[in-house]
């Protein structure tokens, strides 16, 4: 069985109060991606907030508010991100899968190796465009890593939603009972180039990516009811290539 809450806290300060933290609600019914944030199982779910501003002036309060929740069940993780805009329009743009054009979007960065220097990246655009990759050695990203994965985008009267399933057997975790994930939720707001993260870096001006988000996502007993790699396969940098099992 999957425990009732995943969590997710600092590692590399977790004497910090500062540092953010989040649960992730355990569910017997996955919720439907249609991008909006309905479905009764989201109500349950804890409502993660405290975004600060990584630019353009960094750890300032964001223009306006975003919070996400996370879900999990034998399959997959379920992320919801609502982002409120009332005073900016919102860009939307469409193009192909994994071209990064201007436009507002989130982003997810997991970590589920815990090892706080490499991290899967999958994005969703305000008109629904995904994006994905992997970040290795802390910055660097390769976008060929290609999945199959789920996301929708919602118009609100608020602004807009994004809910993204994220099916367990792309992840690359151990079988331990208990193991250290890391976590980043971005949002990028195009007419006023903001970025805006969940997990603000440590250090003013830094470049690391995913160093600066190792927070544990102290997860247990997962058992996936797909087949999955645990190792990345062939076809990326060599030193993230490892085999898969």
């Amino acid at each position: 069985m999957l425990p009732a809450l995943v969590l997710i806290t600092g590692l590399a300060d977790v004497a910090s109060a500062s540092l953010p933290h989040a649960h992730a609600k355990r569910t017997l019914t996955a919720p439907v991606i249609d991008g909006r944030l309905d479905d009764a199982v989201w109500t349950g779910a804890p409502i993660q907030h405290d975004f600060t501003q990584k630019f353009p002036l960094e750890r300032s309060a964001p223009s306006e508010p975003t919070t996400f929740r996370i879900l999990y069940d034998d399959a997959a993780v379920y992320i919801g991100i609502d982002c409120e805009q009332r005073f900016t329009p919102i860009v939307r743009r469409l193009t192909r899968r994994d071209r990064v054009v201007e436009g507002d979007r989130v982003i997810v960065s997991i970590d589920s190796r815990g090892a706080g220097t490499s991290a899967f990246e999958l994005g969703i655009s305000a008109s629904g465009v995904l994006t994905d990759g992997i970040r290795y050695n802390d910055t660097e990203l390769d976008p060929d890593w290609d999945e199959v994965w789920d996301a929708r985008v919602a118009e609100t009267n608020r602004g807009w939603s994004a809910e993204i399933r994220i099916p367990l057997r792309i992840l690359r975790f151990s079988d331990a009972a208990a193991q250290p994930w890391g976590l980043q939720v971005r949002r990028y707001v195009s007419l006023r180039q903001e970025t805006d993260e969940w997990r603000k870096s440590r250090v003013p001006h830094a470049r690391a990516v995913v160093r600066h988000h190792r927070d544990p996502l102290a997860t247990r007993d997962l058992r996936p009811t797909e087949p999955r790699w645990t190792r990345l396969g062939a076809g990326l940098p060599a030193q993230h290539q490892m085999e898969a099992s």
